[in-house]
């Protein structure tokens, strides 16, 4: 799973008789890999809600690529007196009909991911961070944060 994630590398590849030729490691299937890659996702959400603090800021990006654009979250937040700062999210933002990229979107996406993932409410985040002025104005108008 690194060799194809760290190398971009398809799925497929774990079949390929080159990967299992110069390998020792036991044969999976392209069926088999994204369950695994599933399971550590889920392992990962799980130990980053475990130390979210009941106070954490979110840090939002956003870029188009190919007509799709995708929205990146970072919760910033302290662990033992450390900045940390983990990314919950990266994602195509417009998955419905509806769905929009505005703040009010953005915020619905958070209202979902946060709770659902992570076990936390958007009201426990104290500072938004982007890289557009008029969306984290309205965002941080919509959340009530100031």
């Amino acid at each position: 799973m690194v060799w194809i994630v760290h190398c971009n590398l398809p799925l497929a590849f774990c079949e390929s008789r080159e990967a299992r030729r110069y390998s020792n490691l036991q044969p999976v299937s392209q069926e088999t890999l994204p369950a695994g890659m599933d399971g550590v996702m889920l392992t990962i959400e799980r130990a980053i809600a475990a130390e979210l603090l009941a106070r954490f800021g979110i840090m939002l990006g956003g870029w188009t690529h190919a007509s799709e654009h995708y929205l990146d979250v970072f919760a910033c937040y302290e662990v033992d007196t450390r900045p940390k700062t983990a990314l919950l999210s990266m994602t195509p933002l417009l998955n419905a009909e509806d769905d929009d990229l505005t703040a009010r979107g953005h915020r619905e996406f958070l209202e979902t991911i946060l709770p659902g993932d992570y076990g936390v409410q958007l009201e426990q985040c104290r500072f938004f961070v982007g890289d557009n002025c008029s969306v984290n104005r309205q965002l941080a108008t919509l959340t009530g944060c100031r």
